[in-house]
């Protein structure tokens, strides 16, 4: 079986902890995408409808779990209890604004590696992407409205204003003064970057890469 709560749950560890270990960056991406693209099956939706054991109660509540089989249909969306519906799984989808950002690709996403890391003193956005194509491809993507109230500095009114997006891995400047971020990834890459007011550069502390004193991600 796979439940609804357990696979939204782990998003907000597995994104913070890609900052502290980037080894780790192929694999989340990958997880999120899958979680991402596959959680319509909660719904009882998918290229074409599911069995669902209580298709009278809410629709805009998932299932709280999917097995492989269940009253004679494969795959089943369904529960251990009598509701079957997950309000308790359901709470975690709120999440998903803030840690899940659209880009002009439908099939890649922006996802926030700051916003739930809550042992960070003061942190940057800091995000990770990945192409799943087999060739490059440039997407572009809006920060959360979040990050207007956590990094003021960052905007001048509602917009991005002199900024500068960066590259943690070679620490190279991929774009700036741009009110949309966007970024060029390569073949099959996962990608770490960093948004940071102009003048302010990453550099190496120790076993960290920082802006300032503040940690954005460990050393590659």
């Amino acid at each position: 079986s796979a439940y609804s709560m357990e696979t939204l749950m782990p998003m907000q560890f597995l994104l913070p902890s890609v900052k502290y270990c980037p080894p780790l960056a192929d694999a989340v991406a990958k997880y999120m995408l899958n979680a991402l693209s596959s959680f319509q099956l909660f719904f009882a939706k998918g290229t074409e409808p599911l069995y669902e054991t209580k298709a009278e109660l809410n629709a805009a509540i998932p299932y709280e779990k999917l097995e492989k089989i269940r009253d004679g249909h494969m795959p089943a969306a369904c529960g251990d209890f009598w509701g079957h519906r997950s309000v308790y799984g359901a709470g975690y989808l709120s999440w998903l604004d803030a840690l899940v950002t659209e880009t002009t690709d439908s099939n890649i996403y922006a996802y926030d590696l700051s916003i739930t890391d809550w042992l960070a003193e003061r942190v940057y956005p800091v995000y990770l992407l990945r192409n799943p194509y087999g060739k490059a491809i440039n997407v572009s993507f809006f920060p959360s409205d979040i990050w207007e109230n956590k990094c003021p500095e960052l905007y001048k009114g509602n917009h991005l204003q002199d900024v500068c997006l960066w590259n943690m891995q070679n620490k190279q400047i991929l774009s700036e003064n741009a009110e949309k971020l966007s970024v060029t990834l390569v073949e099959g890459e996962a990608v770490i970057i960093a948004l940071l007011p102009k003048g302010v550069k990453p550099e190496k502390k120790g076993k960290m890469i920082c802006a300032g004193n503040v940690e954005l991600c460990a050393e590659f």
